[in-house]
């Protein structure tokens, strides 16, 4: 890893949902001249649109309705270290402005404040859309484009790099032994198996497979408990309806999460625009045409239920939730 001297101040990471952009983020903070504690990670897509500038800059007490302290935000917290942004390609076009500034002054000031206060941080930058697209459409500034990809890392997804599989499921399986104090074991079977399949959903989903299995299996995780999370994940020649029933499923069952599987297959282009109206439409079904039954149905905690109404508006596959309740002959 190149030193702080040879490295641009601000990096962009690229690639699939799940590959582990913000492991490589820390990496990179932990091998530069900035290594130590302040490693701060931040979710541009998981905030609220009015809370994403005062997370981000912080704010003073009696700034806006609800604040009631002065408030660091995140560029602060990070200070003398490196700030990681995942999901900033839906950072909000004016906010894209005051976030060059900061880049480019090396200052920020918070909601509510006259004075500006020094930010020496390294950003580490991960978007979930391809940013050159997102500006040839007009929908991210280009100067910030350029400023970000002064220098990319590029994470292909884990089908490219199987011969990392095996080492990764050692290191899952040895972070839980010392998490639970005990000495499981792994069949090579097991290791065999997870190196033929194809991972859509990359190392969170492996991630995903040893914790579930690992909480299943007494001292050796043996393939029988391995091959179920495997076997009912669609192909990925999957077409149409099958593949949007699969993946409905495995959200209800709760193996996989809807930002991660749904929103960011669909921005990624995995999943189509009729997959995300079948998954929804399958939801109404069984809610009877209530969103915020769909909400708890697919496992998301009640505070997301803006953000979700938002995705689907923004990408027109809210569907009309009165045929649903005529179907059940539900007063609306």
């Amino acid at each position: 890893m190149p030193s702080d001297q040879k490295m641009p101040s601000d990096q962009k990471i690229t690639g699939e949902s799940g590959t582990g952009k913000k492991l490589v983020a820390k990496a990179v903070h932990d091998q530069s001249l900035r290594s130590g504690p302040k490693f701060i990670p931040g979710n541009c897509g998981a905030l609220p649109s009015d809370l994403i500038e005062s997370e981000l800059f912080g704010h003073m007490q009696g700034s806006f309705t609800g604040a009631l302290r002065d408030k660091r935000g995140l560029f602060e917290a990070a200070s003398g270290g490196t700030l990681f942004l995942d999901e900033i390609s839906t950072l909000p076009f004016e906010l894209q402005t005051r976030l060059l500034r900061v880049l480019e002054r090396k200052e920020i000031r918070r909601i509510g404040e006259t004075k500006h206060r020094s930010a020496d941080v390294r950003i580490v930058a991960a978007p979930n859309q391809p940013l050159d697209q997102l500006v040839e459409k007009g929908e991210f500034r280009e100067d910030l484009y350029h400023r970000l990809n002064v220098y990319q890392l590029q994470i292909p997804p884990l089908r490219e790099r199987t011969s990392d599989i095996p080492i990764l499921i050692h290191h899952f399986l040895q972070d839980w032994n010392h998490r639970t104090g005990k000495e499981k074991g792994i069949s090579p079977d097991v290791i065999g198996l997870l190196s033929h399949y194809h991972f859509p959903g990359n190392v969170r989903e492996l991630e995903n497979i040893i914790e579930s299995s690992y909480h299943l299996s007494d001292g050796v995780i043996e393939a029988a408990v391995v091959a179920p999370r495997i076997s009912r994940r669609p192909s990925r020649r999957a077409q149409g309806e099958s593949r949007a029933e699969a993946i409905y499923e495995d959200l209800v069952t709760g193996r996989e999460e809807f930002w991660s599987a749904v929103r960011d297959g669909f921005l990624n282009h995995d999943l189509t625009r009729d997959n995300l109206k079948k998954i929804v439409s399958l939801g109404l079904t069984v809610c009877r045409g209530s969103y915020r039954g769909l909400i708890e149905h697919f496992r998301l905690p009640q505070e997301d239920y803006k953000r979700f109404l938002t995705f689907l508006t923004n990408h027109d596959c809210k569907l009309d939730f009165r045929p649903f309740r005529k179907q059940h002959k539900v007063e609306v």
